[in-house]
C-alpha cells in the first residue's frame, strides 16, 4: 500500500494540469510568460503604493480651487523640499503603470486567458487599462495649468458629441457652467476616491480571481514544499520593484535637474484661444484618428462609435470566439488586436511627424504660393499647420517660464495667477502688440509671439528699438525696410524722407577719407549717447537696471562716448530736434530727451502727431494714427515697458 501510495502521489502533477496562480486558467504557457504576468502585476501593486504614498504628500499642499490650484502646485514644485521629487514620482509612475497593466493585458492574450468559462481576467485586466488612463486624465486637470485646461476642454466638447447623453454627461462631469470650479472639484473627487477604489477592487478581483474558479487543485506538493524556492521568488520580486522604482526615481531627477522639466505649464487662461492643445502621448493616436473625420457626424463615428466597438469587442471577445476551436480563436483575437495595435502606433508616428517643425526654406516656399493664391496640396497645408504650432508652442512655452519667474520673485497676488501675469508687461507686452500693432509694424520679423505674417509689414521693425545697434543702422540707412523704407504717404511716396537727404548731404560734404571717418565716428557717438539715456530711463520702468538694459553699449570708454555724442547732437541734431524742449534750429523733428525709453514710447502709441513728435501737419505728418482711445493706459503702458525692455520669446 505504502509503495502504491507513492506512486499515485507522484503522478498526480503529471496527471492534472497546473492552476495559474493569480486566475485559475488551466497553464497553458511557458514558465517564463508566467512569471513576467506575475511581475507585470508586482511592479504595479508597488508602483501604486507609490502613487498612494505621493499622492497623500501632495494632498498636504495642493488646493483645490482656481485661484489657489496653480499656485500650490507652484509651491509643490518650486518651494517644498524635495516637493519637485514628490510630484514627479507621482507624475511618471502613472505612465509606468499604464505601459504595465497593458503588457500585462498583451500576456494575457499571449496565454490564451481570453478563452473558456473563464475570462474574467482579461475583462479586468483591460477594465484595470481603463481606469489607469482615467486616473492620469483625471489628475492632469488638478494643477490647473494651461495644457490641462485645454485639454480637457477638448475632451470634453468631443465626449459631448455623444448621441442623445453626450451633452449630459459632460455636464455631469463639468458641471452645468462648463469648465470651472465645479470641473476642479470633481476631478478632484474622482482622482483621490471614486477612480482609486475601483482601480483597487479590479486589481484586487485579477489577484484573487484564482478563488472565483477553484482552490487551485493540482499544486506541486514537492514546490510548495522547496523553502528556498520561496526565498528566492521573494528576493527576485523584491529585486524586480527596486528596479522599477528606481528606474522612475532616476528619471525624475533627470527630468528635473538636467532637462529642467517642472511638469507645469503656464496658469489656466480660458481666454487664450489660441493654445496649441495636444494629448497626451497614450492618447496621441485618437488625436490623430480624428484629423480624419471633418464633419460633425464623421466626428461622432470616429471619436465615440469607432472606439466603443473597438472597446466592447476586447471585453466580450470570449464570447464571440466561445464556440470555435482553440487555434481558430486564438488566430482571430490575435490579429483583430495586432491590427489595432498597429494601427495605433503608426498613427502616433503619423502625429508626431505632423507636427515637427518644417524647414524655413519649405515654409517659406508654401507661404508664397499661398499668397500668390495657388492651390496647396495636402501636404503643404501640413506644413502651415506645423509652422502654426511651433509657432505656439514657442509662445506657450516661454509664457510659462516667465510665471515661474514671476511667481518666484514676488509671489502669487490673493487674486490668483491671471492678475499675476495681467501685471505683467513681459506678457501683456508682446500679446498687445500682436493684437494692435503687428498689422503695420514687426518685431524681428514676426508679430511679437513668434508669428510670422503672409503680408509684409508697412512701417518699421521695431526689435531691439533704442539699442546702439538699431540706432546706429538707422543713423547709417534710415531707408532700409527695418526703418522708414516701408513707410508710405497718402499718395504712396516715400514718407520721412529728410533724414535721408540730410545724410546724404553731409556725406557730399566730406572731401577726404579722414573727413568721411570722423562724420562717421561723430554718428558712433550720438548712438551711443542716445541708446545710454534709452537704456537707463528704460530700465526705471523695468526695474531691473541690470537684466533688461537694451542692447548694451559698446566696451569703450563710455562716459567720454556719451558726452562726445551729447556735443555732436546739441551742435548738429538740436537744429531739428528737440531735445528737452530746446531748439537751435528752425525745423520740426521729434524729440529726442529720452528717445526708445519706455516714456517716450509711451507718448508715441498715445499720440504721434504731437507737437513733440511728427505733428499732424507739415510736409511729412505722422503716419501712425493715435491709440489714446482705443488702448487703455495700462495697455499702453504695458507695450512701451515691453519694447523698451526688450524681452520676450
Amino acid at each position: 500500500m505504502k509503495k502504491t501510495y507513492k506512486q499515485t502521489e507522484a503522478t498526480i502533477p503529471a496527471m492534472t494540469p497546473k492552476k495559474d496562480i493569480d486566475s485559475g486558467l488551466v497553464k497553458r504557457s511557458s514558465p517564463v510568460s508566467e512569471n513576467l504576468r506575475r511581475s507585470c502585476l508586482k511592479v504595479v501593486i508597488a508602483l501604486f503604493l507609490v502613487e498612494m504614498m505621493t499622492g497623500v504628500l501632495l494632498m498636504l499642499y495642493y488646493a483645490p480651487a482656481v485661484q489657489t490650484a496653480w499656485g500650490s502646485v507652484w509651491h509643490i514644485q518650486a518651494q517644498v523640499p524635495s516637493g519637485w521629487l514628490i510630484r514627479g514620482l507621482h507624475h511618471y509612475a502613472s505612465n509606468v503603470i499604464l505601459v504595465a497593466v497593458a503588457f500585462y493585458a498583451a500576456l494575457l492574450l499571449f496565454q490564451k486567458a481570453y478563452t473558456g468559462n473563464h475570462a474574467w481576467p482579461w475583462r479586468m485586466a483591460w477594465g484595470l487599462l481603463l481606469m489607469t488612463a482615467a486616473l492620469s486624465l483625471s489628475g492632469y486637470l488638478l494643477p490647473w495649468d494651461q495644457w490641462a485646461y485645454w485639454g480637457t476642454q477638448v475632451r470634453a466638447n468631443i465626449l459631448a458629441t455623444t448621441p442623445y447623453v453626450g451633452r449630459t454627461m459632460r455636464d455631469l462631469l463639468l458641471g452645468p457652467d462648463g469648465l470651472g470650479q465645479a470641473s476642479l472639484t470633481r476631478f478632484y473627487t474622482l482622482h483621490i476616491v471614486v477612480l482609486p477604489c475601483l482601480f483597487v477592487l479590479m486589481l484586487v478581483g485579477i489577484v484573487t480571481s484564482r478563488r472565483w474558479n477553484g482552490r487551485g487543485q493540482g499544486r506541486s506538493m514537492e514546490a510548495s514544499r522547496d523553502v528556498s524556492c520561496c526565498y528566492g521568488l521573494v528576493v527576485g520580486d523584491v529585486l524586480l520593484v527596486a528596479v522599477f522604482v528606481a528606474g522612475v526615481l532616476a528619471w525624475t531627477c533627470y527630468t528635473h535637474e538636467v532637462l529642467g522639466c517642472t511638469l507645469l505649464d503656464a496658469p489656466a487662461d480660458p481666454t487664450s484661444s489660441d493654445y496649441p492643445a495636444r494629448p497626451e502621448w497614450y492618447a496621441l493616436f485618437l488625436y490623430q484618428w480624428l484629423k480624419y473625420f471633418e464633419t460633425p457626424n464623421a466626428q461622432i463615428v470616429g471619436a465615440i462609435v469607432v472606439p466603443t466597438i473597438a472597446f466592447v469587442g476586447i471585453m466580450l471577445a470570449p464570447n464571440f470566439v466561445k464556440n470555435t476551436s482553440h487555434s481558430v480563436r486564438h488566430i482571430i483575437v490575435v490579429s483583430t488586436l495586432a491590427i489595432g495595435f498597429s494601427a495605433a502606433v503608426a498613427l502616433t508616428v503619423v502625429a508626431m511627424q505632423a507636427d515637427r517643425q518644417p524647414p524655413d526654406h519649405a515654409i517659406d516656399d508654401v507661404k508664397r504660393r499661398d499668397g500668390e493664391k495657388q492651390s496647396l496640396a495636402a501636404s503643404d497645408k501640413s506644413i502651415l499647420s506645423a509652422a502654426t504650432y511651433h509657432e505656439q508652442r514657442r509662445w506657450a512655452d516661454w509664457v510659462a517660464k516667465r510665471s515661474f519667474e514671476l511667481a518666484n520673485q514676488h509671489g502669487i497676488p490673493v487674486e490668483g495667477p491671471l492678475v499675476m501675469l495681467a501685471r505683467d508687461p513681459q506678457i501683456q507686452g508682446p500679446k498687445l502688440f500682436a493684437a494692435h500693432c503687428a498689422t503695420c509694424h514687426r518685431y524681428d520679423g514676426h508679430d511679437g509671439r513668434g508669428r510670422v505674417y503672409d503680408e509684409s509689414a508697412t512701417s518699421s521693425d521695431l526689435a531691439d528699438f533704442g539699442s546702439f545697434e538699431r540706432i546706429r543702422g538707422f543713423l547709417r540707412e534710415p531707408m532700409n525696410p527695418l526703418y522708414f523704407g516701408r513707410m508710405k504717404k497718402p499718395d504712396g511716396e516715400p514718407a520721412h524722407t529728410k533724414m535721408q537727404r540730410w545724410l546724404e548731404e553731409r556725406q557730399e560734404e566730406c572731401e577726404s577719407e579722414s573727413q568721411r571717418n570722423a562724420f562717421e565716428s561723430e554718428l558712433d557717438d550720438v548712438a551711443i549717447f542716445l541708446a545710454s539715456e534709452a537704456a537707463s530711463l528704460g530700465d526705471m520702468a523695468t526695474m531691473n537696471p541690470s537684466k533688461n538694459a537694451p542692447g548694451r553699449i559698446p566696451p569703450v570708454d563710455e562716459k567720454e562716448a556719451i558726452e562726445r555724442g551729447r556735443r555732436v547732437f546739441m551742435s548738429t541734431c538740436n537744429e531739428c530736434h528737440t531735445y528737452q524742449g530746446q531748439q537751435s534750429g528752425t525745423s520740426k523733428a521729434p524729440e529726442m530727451y529720452a528717445y526708445a525709453s519706455w516714456r517716450w514710447i509711451f507718448d508715441m502709441i498715445s499720440d504721434p502727431s504731437h507737437d513733440s513728435l511728427y505733428r499732424a501737419r507739415g510736409r511729412e505728418p505722422a503716419q501712425m494714427p493715435s491709440f489714446q482711445d482705443t488702448l487703455s493706459e495700462s495697455d499702453r503702458r504695458a507695450i512701451a515697458v515691453w519694447l523698451s525692455g526688450r524681452r520676450g520669446p
